[in-house]
């Protein structure tokens, strides 16, 4: 299963932003306030930024709930954002091919309902055949995400949520509508 391409999620992810960007924007803010807590701030920050990605890429407003939905599974979504920045191991690049490989979990406890064990054997399982593809596109969006911080810091208020819409959109497009093989 391949990413959507970067142009359409990157397209999607400034049209719905422009049609309503507060409720976006204030949830992607308490995400990062929550990924500011040490080690295990990404695990519970993470879910509610996708969350919120996803609501809006679904037509839906987020809600203060989407973005602490971290906090309903801790243990599953810490576990997950460890696996995610364990590439960190391996000379801090390795992050690049982790938090491709399994961003998409934090989505599959949400949604799906699964445990950490499950949810990173699907990412295993269906994001890893097309890793290569992931990486480019993880590492597209968060160095746009990124350049908003060069506009005197004030263009990742408009970068960091379409970062979010645009990583909600991969989870959509590819594990959000496909069904889970059996265990």
């Amino acid at each position: 299963m391949n990413p959507p391409p970067i142009g359409d999620a990157l397209s999607l992810a400034w049209e719905r932003f422009k049609q309503d960007p507060w409720p976006i924007l204030l949830m992607v803010l308490i995400a990062n306030l929550i990924f500011l807590i040490p080690i295990v701030g990404i695990g519970l920050g993470m879910p509610g930024a996708l969350l919120a990605g996803a609501r809006v890429v679904r037509g839906q407003k987020p809600e203060v709930d989407d973005a602490l939905v971290g906090f309903k599974r801790p243990v599953d979504h810490i576990m997950i954002g460890l696996l995610a920045l364990s590439g960190i191991l391996a000379c801090c690049v390795g992050v690049l091919v982790t938090a491709p490989l399994f961003f998409m979990g934090h989505m599959l406890v949400v949604e799906k309902g699964l445990d950490w064990q499950q949810a990173m054997r699907v990412c295993l399982d269906q994001v890893k055949p097309q890793l290569a593809a992931w990486v480019l596109y993880y590492l597209v969006i968060v160095l746009f995400s990124s350049l908003g911080g060069l506009a005197c810091g004030l263009g990742v208020l408009v970068t960091a949520p379409m970062a979010a819409i645009a990583m909600a959109f991969a989870y959509e497009s590819s594990l959000g509508q496909a069904p889970l093989p059996a265990p």
